[in-house]
């Protein structure tokens, strides 16, 4: 399966700007009996956290190659055991996005904003999929949050923009918008 031009260009930008650089919390610190206590947990903690950033690496490479379906089982697992990982949700988005799994991949972009506020490109692909999905107000929403919080993508936002607001005038499902090109 081909990569969708929209992917592309937003993995591009997340990329150059560091956004898809992996990042997990610490462990939860406390007292020194606590501790002890939490020790065995917190080494469970951590090896999980460590699995789960060598499968994030590991999907990433099978969604390079457009290995989808592998990408996708490896992220399951990842964000099965470290789901407070923005870039393995974030992947998973991206996955589903190119598979046409469109309220999965919303829900994950969600997720990633959830955990990750201001992260434009998340928004401005949720509001991609809210598209295919003929949800256009969302879209709509989506399009302008993408505007304010991302520069590099305030143009390609403000032209998907004026879309989402004419299909949603339309009032139907008809209009859906099928490239780069008729954004512009």
């Amino acid at each position: 399966m081909k990569p969708h031009p929209f992917a592309l260009l937003v993995i591009t930008v997340l990329i150059g700007s560091g956004s898809l650089a992996a990042f997990w919390s610490d462990a939860p610190r406390g007292s020194d009996q606590h501790a002890k206590k939490q020790g065995l947990r917190n080494s469970d903690q951590t090896e999980a956290t460590l699995t789960a950033k060598r499968m994030y690496a590991s999907a990433q490479a099978s969604y390079d190659e457009h290995n989808y379906q592998d990408a996708l089982e490896t992220l399951n697992e990842a964000v099965r055991l470290d789901p407070s990982s923005a870039p393995s949700t974030l992947l998973r988005a991206l996955t589903y996005f190119q598979m046409g799994k469109y309220n999965e991949a919303a829900h994950d972009f969600t997720v990633d904003i959830q955990l990750e506020p201001s992260h434009g490109a998340a928004y401005f692909l949720r509001g991609q999929c809210y598209l295919k999905l003929a949800s256009y107000q969302s879209a709509v929403s989506d399009f302008q949050k993408t505007a304010e919080l991302d520069a590099n993508l305030r143009t390609q936002a403000m032209a998907w923009l004026r879309k989402a607001q004419a299909a949603s005038l339309a009032g139907g499902s008809h209009g859906r918008i099928s490239s780069a090109a008729d954004a512009a």
